[in-house]
């Protein structure tokens, strides 16, 4: 029964591949068996070669024909050609036979890798459909929760040779170590998502579950329509509901939206927001001149140390005299709030206050006393320095104490924290109180305001710019909650949100979560949360994806230290970045590398410890960020017909047979090569049809042509006054 099987032998080996001459007598593409009809010599149909006790799986990959010569021998030789019929296959995997069988028939196991290889001569075989069974994972339609072993069940098409099979996927290992799905434009990379997502959340368990947590940065619309309410539990955050209070954002969001330049503008942004948020938690006392009583002290206190310091306070020199003027500026600026706010004087002790009252009292009666004209500066003696220098030393072991007590040191407080300042005091009063110690620090002197005017400039213009007013909005207030609020609203978890369920009527509801009022989101989980971008502005959209990206991650990781690592990874969560190449770009020469790329290399390097897996979509893989990509386990790859991108992913691939990949240029619509740690074998699969599908209709020019293509209202062209209206905001 076996010679009925063979259907050629081993003439080459080499490490991935086997030629293989065909037998003479075979002549069709297929052959008949007591089982069926089987396909041979077809580029992605298998062969089986068998070794002692197990066989090696191939795909066809190559099949070709030379020619070669016969010799006939009778009275004379003749030498007459002959057509030698070939074919290349690629090793895969193994089959090795189970103990049991199943209707008379052997039960096999198949497994990825080969670790013997056929011999010259070696028989050949069609495989059968018990083997095909291992190869598919025909019996597994569910996971099996008492083995560790990988579990294929979940299908996601049809192989494109033998279509009675699906190809399956194990979840688990789709998402745990990323995924890829690429492909040229209307290939079918949203319909794939859509389908995958769609064919997850139809699982009875998953539904009964309701634990899914998927979330789509929808860069063109598109998704919504694959995920109506009816059927699933999905929210959708478009332009109304994508609301983001700019306090979330760490000193490296600010540092790339505002482009603050390394040396001096920098730090000076630093120190205001820290400023703003210290403030913003510690205290809301002000003086005339606009800054509070702690900020006064802290800038004092950096200007003491630095008129401490004999490095600055050398003879002669404006650096000498800026230094000095600044240090005798903020001592009058100290009084002033200790005179006009008993409260501050009610955080020292009487003795304290009136040594202080002394030791101002001291300085400035040694400034009148030696006080010479000198193109509107001070100039002062050797014995009126040392005066100065014990007296102002005397004051900040006094500052420093109080400082000590009350815990409100502005440089102590966290900058990345996401807590609440006041964003117009940020421009108004903040950054010149920074620009002002950053001088007194700061070799330039009086030219760190010169330094810092553009980016003040585009602190101005962006807080003007209606684009940006999602985020950078005065109107943001701090809440209860706020940011538990902003986590729950952007992973869907809305059933115990303290809003629905505590909230006061004198607290408003935060920005973000108000256009859920009176819906019937409000107070109910979602599994899908698609978050629609398509109207952003493409300066704003990788601050966006990065910000909300990094919430998501830095919340993962304090979860799991607030659980003491006893919850890791059990909170999964599910990224999808559709048309990533917008926002994770690879980096060329001196291109300057953006927040977003930072943000989900991070994630692809350590998101999969914390539960969080990255689903990565694009059109040009080869202009993806290299670091995002190389960490993807699993690949879908439709039709791809660029060089570069195809050779692109053949080097990002190596294990991945070459002459699989060359399919890329050709796959048809709906068709995919599916690779990874996501299934058992590389397959072309002809993905499952989505429905409802996305909205990533192919237009239909021919149709709108010939007068068949209708818009909604019956008419034959768009109504071009209500689009242009809601585009002017009217």
């Amino acid at each position: 029964m076996e010679n009925e099987r063979l259907i050629g032998r081993v003439v080459s080996v080499e490490s991935q591949h086997a030629m293989v001459e065909l037998e003479k007598d075979l002549k069709s593409l297929h052959k008949s068996f007591y089982s069926g009809v089987y396909p041979i010599a077809r580029i992605n149909s298998y062969v089986v070669m068998p070794i002692g006790s197990v066989e090696i799986v191939g795909i066809v990959t190559r099949v070709s024909m030379r020619e070669d010569s016969a010799e006939i021998n009778t009275k004379a030789v003749i030498t007459l050609p002959e057509a030698l019929r070939l074919i290349r296959d690629t090793m895969l995997g193994t089959l090795r036979k189970k103990a049991e069988q199943k209707d008379g028939r052997d039960v096999f196991d198949f497994s990825f890798g080969i670790s013997e290889f056929p011999a010259l001569d070696n028989p050949v075989y069609f495989v059968l459909d018990n083997e095909l069974d291992a190869i598919f994972d025909k019996s597994q339609t569910e996971p099996s929760p008492d083995s560790d072993d990988k579990t294929y069940y979940l299908p996601i098409g049809k192989s494109g040779i033998y279509k009675d099979y699906s190809v399956k996927v194990d979840p688990d290992s789709l998402f745990s170590r990323h995924l890829a799905v690429l492909g040229n434009t209307g290939s079918g990379k949203s319909c794939t998502i859509a389908q995958l997502l769609q064919t997850i959340l139809r699982r009875p368990e998953v539904k009964k579950g309701k634990q899914a947590h998927f979330i789509i940065f929808d860069t063109n619309g598109e998704y919504k329509d694959a995920f109506p309410v009816k059927e699933f539990e999905c929210l959708t955050i478009g332009k109304d509901g994508l609301k983001i209070p700019y306090w979330f954002m760490n000193l490296n969001d600010f540092q790339k939206l505002f482009r603050a330049t390394p040396g001096v503008q920098e730090p000076v942004l630093s120190r205001a927001i820290s400023i703003g948020k210290s403030l913003g938690i510690e205290s809301k006392q002000s003086i005339a001149g606009g800054a509070s009583i702690i900020e006064v002290a802290s800038i004092l206190y950096q200007s003491i140390n630095n008129l401490m310091d004999d490095s600055v306070i050398s003879p002669g020199g404006n650096r000498e005299i800026h230094v000095r003027k600044n240090v005798l500026d903020q001592l009058q600026m100290f009084e002033d709030a200790v005179t006009t706010f008993p409260e501050y004087s009610k955080s020292l002790t009487d003795e304290e206050a009136k040594t202080l009252k002394e030791h101002l009292k001291n300085i400035k009666e040694t400034v009148d006393k030696e006080k010479m004209g000198n193109v509107g500066y001070e100039k002062l003696t050797d014995k009126g320095k040392i005066i100065i220098k014990q007296e102002a030393l005397l004051i900040s072991e006094i500052i420093d104490k109080q400082l000590s007590r009350s815990d409100v040191l502005v440089n102590s407080y966290d900058v990345d924290a996401p807590a609440y300042f006041r964003l117009a005091d940020l421009l108004g009063k903040h950054l010149k109180l920074a620009m002002q110690v950053e001088s007194s620090d700061n070799r330039q002197g009086g030219r760190v305001k010169e330094n810092c005017s553009t980016m003040i400039l585009r602190i101005n213009r962006l807080l003007r710019d209606e684009r940006y007013r999602f985020l950078l909005d005065e109107s943001f207030l701090q809440h209860s909650n706020s940011l538990a609020t902003f986590i729950r609203y952007v992973l869907g978890r809305l059933e115990n949100n303290y809003f629905v369920h505590e909230g006061t009527k004198e607290e408003k509801h935060p920005p973000y979560f108000d256009f859920l009022i009176g819906t019937k989101s409000e107070s109910k989980n979602a599994n899908v949360v698609i978050i629609d971008m398509s109207l952003l502005a493409p300066e704003i959209l990788e601050n966006v994806t990065a910000l909300i990206g990094r919430l998501i991650l830095e919340f993962s990781q304090r979860m799991d230290r607030v659980y003491e690592g006893q919850v890791r990874g059990k909170f999964p969560i599910v990224i999808v970045l559709e048309e990533a190449h917008n926002y994770i770009p690879q980096k060329f020469a001196e291109q300057e590398e953006g927040i977003a790329k930072q943000v989900f290399e991070r994630i692809a390097r350590e998101g999969r410890k914390y539960g969080i897996s990255l689903v990565v979509s694009s059109q040009r893989p080869s202009e993806l960020s290299e670091t995002v990509l190389s960490q993807c386990n699993s690949f879908i790859v439709h039709r791809i017909q660029n060089p570069r991108d195809q050779e692109y992913i053949k080097n990002l691939v190596p294990s991945v047979s070459k002459e699989l990949l060359d399919q890329l240029p050709i796959l048809a619509q709906r068709t995919a090569l599916v690779f990874g740690d996501c299934v058992r074998a590389p397959a072309q699969v002809i993905i499952n049809e989505v429905n409802p599908r996305p909205r990533s209709h192919d237009p239909k020019f021919w149709d709108h042509w010939t007068g068949e293509e209708k818009f909604p209202d019956e008419h034959d062209e768009p109504n071009f006054e209500k689009v242009c209206a809601v585009w002017e905001g009217k």
